[in-house]
């Protein structure tokens, strides 16, 4: 197992790099899977392994950084797309994490990709470890940012002001702040221009927010997976994809001792830690986000 040392050193302000111009995002498209109408969309140029995206608790798919995913797209395909019962796809969302595994392996299978590269933010992390275990043959490499390992004697709990905005609602700036960014000047600012593109990029692409009676149930999977009794994190080993682990150092949701729980569980992985940075570093860092992770695929 290797750790990849990281060299991005927050600057005392944000300089024009940290900018991109707006695009509308991909037009939404649908597709039929297991008696589920999935919604998903597609960047990037064709060929290559392409790379699925799988979202956080309460996310759909226009809640991913438009800068992020502008830096991923120029060297490979990109597919974004919805789980089961989340906003513009059908069904009813299930209350543990191997079902929606299992609901995102239908949906591989059904668009004809052959083998993927899988990227989960938090919670979607979840869904990438029950794809690799379950579903082995249908993924190349795994990608988890600001996620966590199923529940163990090891595992540490989220801080209680972080459950307690995820399950809050509507969030403020502030809330953002808690669950995604370190609280510093500069992560602040950083923040501020990644929710902006967030926030420009939902009043164009116009996914309906997850209702709470669908978030209910991902809050259950959270539960779940997160019990000390769960047997999934013996069967982290199974893991036989090389994996990125990817995460800031100020995270409230998943603390570092996560993250070296994964690493040290998952034998061919790499751990990527961004300083002052908070759960969703891809957020802060978009480029630098893209640009480790864009390296990490293409070795």
């Amino acid at each position: 197992m290797n750790i990849i040392n990281t060299n991005v050193h927050p600057a005392s302000e944000v300089g024009a790099d940290n900018t991109v111009t707006f695009r509308a995002p991909a037009q939404t498209q649908f597709l039929e899977a297991d008696g589920i109408r999935f919604a998903y969309r597609i960047m990037g140029p064709d060929g290559g392994v392409p790379l699925l995206f799988c979202q956080r608790f309460r996310g759909t798919m226009d809640e991913w950084d438009p800068a992020f995913l502008e830096a991923l797209a120029p060297n490979r395909r990109l597919v974004i797309f919805d789980n089961i019962g989340i906003s513009s796809t059908s069904g009813s969302v299930p209350t543990e994490a191997k079902d929606q595994g299992d609901f995102a392996a239908a949906f591989i299978k059904a668009m004809g990709l052959g083998k993927v590269d899988v990227l989960g933010f938090s919670m979607g992390g979840y869904v990438c470890q029950m794809l690799a275990i379950n579903h082995p043959d249908l993924i190349r490499k795994v990608v988890l940012v600001g996620s966590s390992c199923p529940g163990s004697a090891e595992t540490e709990p989220p801080e209680d002001i972080f459950f307690q905005t995820a399950t809050s609602t509507p969030w403020s700036f502030e809330d953002k702040v808690i669950l995604f960014y370190a609280d510093s000047p500069d992560s602040r600012a950083r923040g501020r221009l990644a929710e902006d593109r967030i926030e420009a990029q939902q009043r164009v692409g116009q996914e309906p927010l997850v209702p709470e009676e669908q978030w209910r149930n991902l809050e259950q999977i959270i539960v779940n997976y997160s019990a000390g009794d769960s047997s999934w994190f013996a069967r982290l080993k199974e893991i036989s994809h090389p994996t990125l682990i990817m995460n800031g150092d100020r995270d409230p949701c998943y603390p570092l001792q996560n993250q070296l729980l994964l690493h040290r569980e998952i034998p061919d992985s790499r751990l990527a830690i961004l300083p002052m940075a908070g759960h969703g570093p891809q957020h802060q860092f978009p480029e630098e986000c893209a640009t480790m992770i864009d390296d990490f695929l293409s070795a």
